[in-house]
């Protein structure tokens, strides 16, 4: 919609009074006069109404349900507090008008945003299937090929194979045992007691909890292992085996050889086993894969810092939190934007580990915890960004950066509980990348972006670097953040039925930038601060 048409204004300056409470019934008839003339009209109401909240609680029983219809069932909310109900009875003779083109509005394929992806019946992002028969607890110094699918720690594996050219996996099987594969390499999770070796090198250990667990490696078949083995797999087939603690039974057709602990045996690509040399510091175990990934964390970390010390240096930065270098007990978070003291006051949030060994983040667990900011300026375009790790979506919207004011032109990103990226700004509208949060990426750190480019009028998500979504979009301009909330939201108007908005998750770092970040910026953002 427009500000040129003196229907659009009216329709605005009622949708505000109506939220605060104060709109007049004579008011109220005109915009329903209006509303049954012009489906545009309708259908900007109607939206409004979703996007608000403003159709849960009473105007559900007075309204919703025959705007919904049976199209969409609205999940489950906290009760509005009784001063918002004015507004309530004040949106409801207007939804009769909207009835005719709301249940379109939900479903309707619009050019400017991404098909909604309806929510599960409980609310929360559709369940992990459980399928599975294995999970990925550490990911080292991974290079993966091309073709290949990566996984990462806290990835549950079914039947699959797993590619690596470099690094290190360690995966736990659900019957028990517990194997570390150094790359290149290449295996397969066939059971949860099963796995096979068709490349490289792997480390297994088998406590007693895990017995019957098996290894084919290349032509031979491993049974009944004890504590500890090592495996190698050439590329032609042939390799070692390698009692590292415990006996091993080597099956090569229907003859079975008994390793005893602290020899090895060769095998040929036809199966042919003969005794070899052990060698049991070949293989990386528990403790050395430990050491390697605080190394590389180290490293990682060090590399993170001179990205982020660039990225405080921009011309364009209007607020950045790095959470880094900061003390328990400190309720002030330091802003890194060069010249400026563009800080936040932290209310009630907790200090946490950070991505990284010995950085900082911020805990938002409590309906109440949130940090205050505020970004001043006006912006043609806008990139957001964040390092996070959420934990759950229980809100209908969960807060990432959400301003104050309602005014046009506000911006608002946030989560919603089906796991989309929400980019909105006020007057114009939203943007959503679906599944973005799954409850299989719950409890990981993911970096979020999101790109508003004012000339290109394009909304692009990224995810880990990846752009996910992109919708046609054109701002009310200019856009303007002001006083805002990180993890919450303190809306300076009474709407009715407002959601909580508080995010279940700890935040690592955040951005604002007062211009449109590239795709490969983001990239560089993501290989410069992955953990």
């Amino acid at each position: 919609m427009t500000g040129d048409d003196p229907r659009h204004r009216l329709i605005d300056e009622w949708l505000v009074a109506a939220a605060e409470g104060r709109a007049a019934p004579e008011q109220g008839d005109v915009v329903n006069r209006l509303l049954a003339e012009d489906q545009a009209l309708r259908r900007y109401v109607a939206q409004w109404l979703i996007d608000e909240a403003l159709i849960r609680d009473e105007l559900q029983v007075a309204g919703a349900g025959a705007i919904l219809g049976e199209h969409a069932a609205m999940p489950a909310a906290p009760a509005p507090p009784r001063r918002a109900r004015v507004a309530t009875r004040a949106l409801a003779p207007v939804a009769a008008a909207c009835a005719a083109v709301a249940a379109c509005v939900l479903l309707w394929p619009r050019g400017d945003t991404v098909a909604p992806v309806p929510p599960a019946p409980d609310g929360l992002p559709p369940a992990v299937d459980t399928r599975a028969y294995a999970v990925v607890t550490h990911a080292v110094n991974i290079d993966w090929p091309p073709g290949a699918e990566p996984v990462q720690p806290g990835d549950r594996i079914a039947e699959r194979n797993l590619r690596i050219a470099g690094g290190f996996l360690q995966i736990e099987f659900f019957g028990g045992a517990t194997a570390v594969v150094e790359g290149p390499a290449e295996v397969e999770v066939a059971s949860e007691s099963r796995v096979r070796c068709r490349e490289g090198k792997v480390r297994v250990g088998v406590p007693p909890q895990a017995a019957g667990f098996t290894l084919q490696a290349g032509s031979v078949e491993l049974v009944d292992p004890g504590a500890d083995l090592g495996v190698r797999v050439d590329r032609d087939g042939a390799g070692e085996v390698h009692a590292l603690s415990g006996r091993v039974g080597v099956r090569q057709g229907g003859a079975v050889r008994l390793i005893e602990s602290g020899t090895a045996v060769g095998f040929s690509a036809a199966g042919n086993v003969t005794g070899v040399a052990p060698g049991p510091g070949g293989f990386v175990g528990l403790e050395r894969l430990r050491a390697i990934k605080a190394e590389s964390a180290a490293a990682r970390y060090c590399r993170w810092r001179e990205h982020s010390d660039r990225w405080s240096r921009d011309a364009a930065l209007a607020m950045y939190f790095t959470f880094d270098g900061q003390a328990e007990f400190d309720r002030g978070l330091v802003g890194r934007v060069a010249g400026a003291r563009a800080d936040g006051a932290i209310v009630g949030c907790r200090w946490a580990q950070g991505r990284f060994p010995g950085k900082g983040a911020l805990e938002f667990k409590q309906t109440s915890d949130r940090v205050r900011v505020r970004v001043d300026g006006e912006f043609e375009s806008v990139s957001l960004f964040a390092w996070l790790r959420v934990d759950g979506v229980e809100r209908r919207y969960n807060s990432l950066l959400l301003a104050d004011a309602y005014t046009p032109g506000r911006v608002h990103w946030q989560l919603t509980e089906a796991g989309a990226l929400r980019f909105s700004v006020s007057g114009t509208g939203g943007c959503e990348a679906q599944r973005v949060v799954t409850m299989a990426s719950l409890g990981r750190w993911v970096q979020l972006a999101t790109v508003y480019d004012h000339p290109a009028q394009v909304v692009r998500h990224y995810v880990d670097g990846r752009e996910v979504a992109a919708c046609a979009f054109t701002a009310v301009a200019p856009l303007l953040i002001g006083p805002a909330e990180l993890g919450n939201w303190s809306p300076t108007r009474s709407a009715a039925a407002d959601p909580i908005r508080s995010l279940n998750g700890t935040v690592d770092e955040v951005a604002v930038f007062r211009r449109p970040l590239s795709a490969e910026e983001v990239r560089q953002a993501y290989r410069a601060g992955r953990p």
